[in-house]
């Protein structure tokens, strides 16, 4: 009924990015695709409105401005800043999907968030990951030179935060500016961008 809309679910993804916005939507076969402004390329898994979870991100480097799902499981999306980005999203199959009971949040895959940002001298880096797994976390600027890892070896499944200082591997502060924190677990890379002041 159009004159009486209700909500049924809400899905919010966000790395704490003040600019951080849902821009544009398309919705197929149970997936929502999301330009999400500067959190890149969101896919949120909508086949039970009233849950809508995280399937899928990549965080493009510019604005993530329109998305449109194509044929074989190939998605467009334009970014604002760097032009057009192809992606391939297959949908994981069904029933294959498990959730870590001694913690409250979904890890059907890993995820990355950081905050506050921008960041004053330091911020708080949360990731999940979805079993026991090689991983490495660690801060690159913009140029992709690595300046900083905080975490290089197996962690177990579940949820896990570090403190990113501002210093690089030597102890110096960095300058202020732009920089990316870079998750690897396994064969899949999850990357965020982050301000850092002074």
């Amino acid at each position: 009924d159009p004159t009486t809309p209700s909500q049924v679910g809400t899905f919010i993804y966000t790395d704490n990015d003040l600019y951080g916005y849902a821009h544009n939507v398309y919705v197929q076969d149970g997936y929502a695709y999301i330009s999400y402004a500067t959190d890149g390329f969101v896919v949120a898994n909508v086949s039970n409105p009233t849950n809508p979870t995280l399937d899928g991100f990549y965080d493009t480097p510019g604005y993530a401005w329109g998305v449109h799902p194509g044929m074989n499981e190939v998605v467009y999306l334009t970014d604002s800043h760097t032009g057009l980005w192809i992606f391939q999203f297959t949908p994981p199959p069904p029933g294959v999907e498990e959730e870590d009971p001694n913690s409250d949040v979904r890890v059907s895959q890993p995820s990355l968030t950081h905050h506050p940002n921008p960041a004053k001298s330091s911020a708080r880096i949360s990731f999940s990951l979805p079993n026991r797994i090689q991983t490495r976390l660690g801060i690159y600027d913009l140029t992709g030179r690595q300046v900083q890892v905080l975490v290089d070896g197996v962690r177990e499944a579940g949820s896990h935060s570090v403190v990113w200082d501002g210093r690089d591997g030597r102890g110096e502060r960095v300058a202020s500016g732009v920089y990316f924190v870079r998750l690897s677990a396994g064969d899949i890379t999850a990357t965020k961008k982050m301000i850092l002041l002074k």
